[in-house]
């Protein structure tokens, strides 16, 4: 249901669109905003907390999971296609099937079948089609 609220000196209808840990999403004229929700103490001091920073991990393949690189599909140097098998990753006996996500090429494979790699551990490095692939 709408709520009635005073932003800036203006009163707008809001609506609340969904709740997560810390506060709420709200919608003021069409347009979604992340509310956070503190005591007057811990809006105090918020201001001396680190703000996190995304990587961008848009060049390299992760394993999502902890396992096993059961086979690699590609070599360094490859173009690869958005959709193309890049490797397996077996977890907990069964295999997972990585593909690509863009055209890329792929720049360096840091892992080998057989090893085993946690959560997040980066499996291949990508360069851009129009950049060079790394160590050549």
């Amino acid at each position: 249901a709408p709520l009635g609220a005073v932003l800036a000196d203006t009163e707008r209808t809001v609506q609340v669109w969904s709740k997560h840990s810390q506060g709420y999403t709200l919608s003021v004229s069409g347009t979604q905003y992340k509310v956070t929700i503190r005591t007057p103490r811990v809006a105090e001091l918020a201001k001396y907390m680190p703000v996190q920073q995304d990587e961008d991990h848009s060049k390299t393949l992760r394993s999502p999971m902890p396992g096993k690189v059961h086979s690699l599909a590609v070599t360094e140097g490859e173009h690869v296609r958005v959709g193309q098998e890049l490797c397996v990753v077996e977890a907990m006996k069964m295999q997972n099937v990585l593909r690509c996500e863009k055209d890329s090429i792929v720049a360096k494979i840091p892992v080998s079948v057989g090893q085993s790699v946690a959560v997040d551990e980066i499996i291949i490095e990508f360069a851009d089609p129009e950049e060079p692939p790394k160590g050549t």
